[in-house]
């Protein structure tokens, strides 16, 4: 048995449109549900409101939720139409008509509705709604819309104008607020919380764009990253979506490369977000494309793209010392020369005869940390002093007067010769040839044969003597002279100046773990430094997984030249200044940190 069902309603032309639908099977569900064979949107009609049921010549009529139907006219739960004469069913506002179909077996059902459309959603509820109370939906649209832009609009403009800049205490505490914080998206970050209450600080101009000279009026010592003319060339022409916006954002003066392009504001209490990686590589993955004559390489994320380690290093000592960037994945080309003879290997061997001295002294061999003692920070190390680290077994002790010990003038060669010559000036002297114990004194004179204090002298910036073992000496202008000079010792305590590395953040790795040529090598102008493939095994890009760090441009970049600690640190423990001056600086020596062992000057500059 089937039934074709023709559903009729009526436009709001008011011409009636047909629908008809063939439906295989003896029963039919009657109901709100929009499952339901005949589904009636009246709200007077329930979810499964009642079914029709094909019983041989007649159908069966039941109503499901227990509320009567009118069956031809009759009240009933239960009720039977005979085909062959048909009937009618009434269930809320709808005339469900049951007659013989045109062909045989089959039922045609006509369902209608009275006075309106059979299943229209604009007024199938209207008995029920406030729509003959309430406005129009156009005109609440509008009302809305006014009322919207009054309170977020015209109101924070009036308060911009008009309220003070900067609220008092008073005002802060009474709970006062610039209406126009209804526009902020967020708190701001830690690092400008002071400027909470002082919104024109930044916001200049009412609708217009934070320029950058709002951010330089406190930042005076940021530097640019580049030349603009090859900063603008090395940036990715956009297309596109991002073209688009960047045209549309050049219409209303929101020029590209300003501050806030990376430094976003407003995205919550605690530290400002770091660059993000793909901000770099935007410019940086392919720069020798763009820039040919640069001499950077590309680099797109530590762990996949990024050039070896080129740090600046100085192979000349002296006055003026000489840096040269050195790349470290050559190791023939790796060597420093700071002027100063420091055999680690020895120092650091196990069985040497350094060791068998602190043996003898009680003291465990030399470590690492003997001599460098990380500074404040923890982020790099103190300079090396004689006086603090080396005088231990070193001993500058050349005669004694009474119970008085004398001392050689450690990083002055002319106060040494002249120290030397008017204590050994009668040929009894001794002169310090050798290491020795803490505060002795040697009693046999380093020369035989007279010639007092100028054969003193010479012993010791000879072969053996106490300055020639550590230091590069230069020999007398004059055969025969006592004009001796040492070579400056300058060390240097960095070598990246566009880089940065915090050994704080390193101490659970042993020293050797990277500097394991300080373990085998008595070359002290090897470059012990550790390329990028040491650092690879534990920091990974930008997308690394554990147990691999994480690490992104901005932990060890800073994006302004002039800033030699990258933004995590600077925003955080170290607040850094200074360094990241490239090789041709002419003070470059001071952005790595280079120490006057002569002078004693400490020449470096903020790390």
């Amino acid at each position: 048995m089937s039934f074709v069902l023709h559903l009729t309603s009526r436009a709001a032309s008011g011409r009636e449109i047909v629908r008809t639908r063939r439906i295989e099977g003896d029963v039919l569900t009657v109901g709100r549900d929009p499952a339901s064979d005949i589904h009636l949107t009246d709200l007077e009609v329930t979810l499964h409101h009642a079914e029709i049921r094909h019983i041989v010549a007649r159908v069966a009529v039941n109503a499901l939720a227990a509320i009567p139907l009118l069956v031809d006219g009759r009240s009933t739960e239960h009720g039977e139409i005979d085909i062959a004469r048909g009937g009618e069913i009434r269930i809320g506002a709808a005339r469900i008509a049951i007659s013989a179909g045109e062909e045989e077996g089959i039922i045609a059902i006509a369902v209608t509705r009275d006075g309106a459309q059979l299943e229209g959603a604009d007024d199938a509820g209207k008995r029920f709604s406030l729509a003959g109370t309430a406005l129009g939906k156009r005109p609440m649209a509008w009302t809305l819309a006014l009322f919207i832009l009054a309170i977020f609009l015209a109101w924070p403009i009036w308060s911009f104008t008009h309220a003070p800049a900067k609220l008092t205490d008073v005002q802060m505490a009474s709970g006062y607020k610039h209406i126009d914080s209804s526009w902020s998206s967020g708190p701001l970050s830690r690092a400008h919380s002071s400027l909470t209450r002082n919104c024109k600080s930044c916001h200049v101009e009412a609708f217009v764009a934070v320029p950058d000279t709002a951010c330089t009026s406190c930042h005076t010592d940021i530097a640019p990253h580049a030349d603009a003319d090859r900063q603008a060339r090395a940036k990715p022409q956009p297309d596109g979506i991002a073209g688009l916006k960047l045209a549309i954002a050049d219409m209303f003066g929101r020029d590209p490369g300003r501050c806030v392009d990376c430094h976003a504001e407003h995205s919550g209490p605690g530290a400002m977000p770091a660059v993000a990686e793909t901000q770099c590589a935007a410019c940086h993955a392919d720069l020798k494309t763009k820039l040919p004559d640069t001499k950077l390489g590309d680099a797109a994320d530590f762990g996949r793209v990024h050039p070896q380690f080129r740090p600046a290093v100085m192979t000349t000592p002296g006055d003026y010392p000489r840096f040269t960037r050195i790349p470290l994945g050559d190791p023939s080309a790796r060597i420093q020369d700071s002027g100063l003879k420091f055999p680690h290997a020895l120092h650091l061997s196990q069985v040497s005869g350094v060791a068998r001295m602190q043996a003898t002294l009680g003291r465990k061999p030399l470590a690492c940390t003997e001599c460098h003692v990380p500074d404040d920070s923890g982020a790099r190390f103190r300079p090396v002093s004689m006086e603090r680290n080396c005088s231990q077994c070193h001993s500058l002790a050349f005669d004694r007067v009474g119970g008085t010990v004398r001392t050689l003038r450690h990083g002055n060669a002319a106060q040494v010769i002249a120290d030397i010559l008017a204590a050994g000036g009668g040929g009894g002297g001794s002169a310090p040839s050798d290491r020795q114990r803490p505060g002795e004194i040697r009693a046999t004179p380093v020369y035989s044969g007279g010639g007092g204090g100028a054969a003193m002298v010479r012993a010791i910036f000879s072969p053996k003597g106490a300055c020639y073992d550590c230091h590069v000496i230069v020999q007398p202008s004059t055969p025969g002279g006592l004009n001796y000079r040492v070579v400056p010792v300058r060390e240097q305590l960095r070598f990246i100046g566009e880089g940065w590395f915090d050994h704080a953040a390193h101490t659970t790795t042993t020293c050797g773990g990277c500097h394991a040529q300080a373990l085998t090598t008595n070359d002290s102008r090897i470059l012990m430094l550790p390329g990028i493939s040491t650092c690879r095994q534990c920091h990974g890009g930008d997308t690394a997984r554990a147990p691999q760090v994480r690490s992104t441009c901005a932990m060890c970049h800073d994006y302004h030249r002039g800033n030699g600690a990258p933004h995590a640190l600077r925003s955080g423990k170290m607040a850094a200044k200074g360094g990241g001056r490239n090789a041709d600086s002419p003070d470059f020596g001071s952005a790595l940190g280079i120490r006057s062992r002569r002078s004693g000057r400490d020449e470096r500059a903020p790390p």
